[in-house]
């Protein structure tokens, strides 16, 4: 008892690090002084950010629902510079395992706050109650302000109930270009493939951030429908936007977009031309095999590199026999990029320049290849390096210490 009182003595004090113990010391006491002295702590402006933070999260921990309200209240403070207070009284609504926390949150959708609603809307995508989605249309529809149907959009994605696909078709027209976005991204989520026509339209949007995010769902998607309408925005004038169209385009391992990636291996942009070579090492057309051998000659590392994971990934006799001098003249950008060729097709003798890569780039992807690999030599090598950079990736293939 005596402990208590000089604890909440100490949340009283003026002394910044006294405070700070004290909340991370009370968290676990579910007395209903405790819940009281933190309530007021978190509702304390003139209190130190870290002790408001702490004393949300501490409030979520004990998980008494008479912490709901002022958890609520917190949002107001979304605005607020380097304050987390918001996102903690998140976690801690989400902590306190009550219905009242659904049923609170859904009458602050209505708060005259934007704040509080933009936190109200976040908080219920992430609790995941179906009860929120008719609610959270209705504030993607009507709601005034941008940030709140903005997150009302990804609130609906979260939640994963298909009667929001409609309502987010709708909101891709809506006047700003954050709720466009965000829709988009909540119809990827929901895996709505009847948004594609929609979807298709998004890539003539006025806004390069909603054409490019319109691009990237496209491509995770994956359906061959929507090749010719990527093809012919791949001269959008945004860099953005061109390298997520080529990407998307790499995805659906689109054919007939061979020769197109091929043109644009000439962009004047690095990372679109970075794109396009690991576009067509996805398609695997064998018409790509010159243009990427021409690369693999130049002296653009970043660009060499990726020419050879995407000639490895085409194969054929002429890029085996181009990635196996690469072995033996020791090209470590060559070696690096099409290192699962080389860890699978491992000369005798060669295993050596195979380990000093990854000393080299220090890659768990390598690491993981090596630990999978029939070559004891190589097995050995990688289980070495782990103990000493990554250890847990040994107990992830299960080849510890006596593995």
């Amino acid at each position: 008892m005596d402990d208590l009182f000089v604890l909440l003595q100490k949340l009283q004090s003026g002394d910044l690090d006294a405070q700070l113990e004290a909340v991370r010391k009370l968290q676990g006491i579910p007395d209903p002084r405790v819940v009281d002295a933190l309530i007021e702590a978190l509702r304390d402006e003139s209190k130190d950010p870290f002790v408001r933070e702490d004393s949300a999260e501490a409030l979520g921990k004990i998980g008494n629902p008479i912490a709901i309200p002022p958890l609520i209240e917190a949002f107001q403070e979304m605005d607020a510079e380097n304050s987390d207070l918001w996102w903690k009284a998140s976690w801690a609504l989400l902590k306190i395992k009550d219905p009242r926390v659904t049923e609170s949150l859904l009458e602050a959708l209505q708060h005259d706050i934007p704040q509080v609603r933009m936190g109200a809307a976040y908080t219920l995508g992430e609790i995941g109650d179906i009860r929120a989605v008719e609610p959270l249309i209705t504030v993607l529809r009507e709601d005034q302000e941008e940030r709140v149907r903005t997150q009302a959009a990804h609130a609906l994605g979260r939640l994963g109930d298909k009667r929001a696909v409609k309502p987010l078709i709708e909101a891709l027209k809506d006047r700003e270009h954050s709720v466009r976005y965000a829709a988009i991204m909540a119809l990827w989520e929901l895996e709505a493939k009847e948004a594609i026509p929609y979807l298709i339209q998004a890539l003539h949007d006025e806004h390069p951030s909603v054409r490019e995010i319109a691009a990237w769902v496209l491509g995770e998607m994956g359906d061959s429908r929507v090749v010719e309408s990527l093809l012919a925005s791949l001269s959008d004038e945004d860099p953005s936007v061109r390298e997520d169209i080529v990407a998307a385009l790499g995805k659906i391992r689109a054919n007939e977009a061979t020769s197109p990636l091929m043109g644009m291996l000439q962009d004047e942009n690095e990372n679109i031309r970075v794109a396009a070579v690991w576009a067509l090492g996805k398609i695997g057309n064998p018409q790509a095999v010159e243009p990427l051998l021409a690369i693999l000659r130049g002296e653009n590392l970043r660009l060499k590199k990726a020419a050879a994971w995407a000639l490895s990934q085409i194969g054929g006799p002429k890029v085996t026999e181009v990635l196996l001098e690469a072995l033996l003249q020791k090209d470590i950008v060559i070696i690096a990029g099409a290192y699962e060729f080389f860890v699978t097709h491992c000369p005798p003798g060669a295993e050596g320049i195979l380990l000093e890569i990854l000393d080299h780039f220090e890659e768990d992807e390598m690491v993981e290849l090596l630990l999978r690999s029939e070559n004891p030599i190589l097995r050995e090598g990688a289980r070495k390096w782990a103990r000493k950079h990554t250890p847990e990736l040994l107990d992830t293939f299960g080849q510890n210490e006596d593995g």
